[in-house]
């Protein structure tokens, strides 16, 4: 699956056996908690956020950001939120 980030050509990997998403930089994370790519290295954000809506049709139960390590809580809620632009 090509999910674009916060840079053109960015992808994300889902592994479905685990439910583990690896985000890269399209997510960020702070003390655990799933949160928006980084507004100052993303050159478009509307195609970021709309990137982020196309996850929330995934079974995630864990994501592994490179910025900000693992979220294991309320994923598919922080998705929701942050593809909304309430991150």
């Amino acid at each position: 699956m090509k999910i674009y980030g916060h840079t053109p050509d960015h992808i994300s990997l889902y592994h479905q056996p685990t439910k583990t998403l690896i985000s890269g930089d399209a997510l960020t994370a702070n003390d655990g908690v799933l949160m928006p790519p980084i507004p100052e290295f993303t050159p478009d954000m509307d195609s970021a956020l709309n990137s982020v809506a196309k996850l929330i049709e995934l079974d995630i139960e864990t994501v592994i950001t490179y910025h900000g390590g693992v979220c294991t809580d309320r994923i598919k809620e922080r998705l929701t939120a942050i593809a909304e632009g309430k991150g």
